[in-house]
């Protein structure tokens, strides 16, 4: 109990080795009685969501609170959770992607480029997006 990891590592091991998705997302429910509001065991949450359960709206609920509880545990700290960060933004962005929400899941990526190495690639990405929003 209180380490987020343990609970993020086996929810990921029961759903993806196991195929046991029932239990990992239970297993998620208790890391958060144990670490309320964690975001790293709302992310995987959110992914069970997206991508178990094909039920977006929950995954985007869950996957917003995951991205506001980060910022305020770690928006001040540079470096702190970095790569949690990223993946959040980018699964927001690729959910309201294939939501056709074009400016949100640009909005997110926009976020991304600021904390992502990998800019060019990102910036591409909103290049296509924007086509796709204009409808060229």
């Amino acid at each position: 109990p209180g380490q987020a990891e343990i609970y993020v590592v086996s929810a990921f091991y029961l759903r993806s080795n196991l195929g046991k998705v029932d239990e990992a997302e239970q297993f998620l429910r208790e890391g958060l009685r144990a670490c309320p509001g964690e975001p790293e065991i709302l992310f995987e949450l959110g992914r069970i969501y997206a991508e178990n359960r094909h039920d977006p709206e929950r995954a985007r609920n869950v996957w917003e609170l995951a991205l506001r509880n980060w910022e305020k545990l770690y928006g001040a700290q540079q470096d702190a959770e970095r790569l949690l960060h990223a993946q959040i933004l980018g699964h927001l962005a690729r959910l309201e992607e294939q939501q056709k929400n074009y400016p949100k899941a640009i909005e997110h990526l926009q976020a991304l480029q600021t904390v992502s190495p990998f800019k060019t690639g990102i910036q591409k990405w909103i290049d296509d997006l924007k086509q796709k929003q204009t409808g060229s």
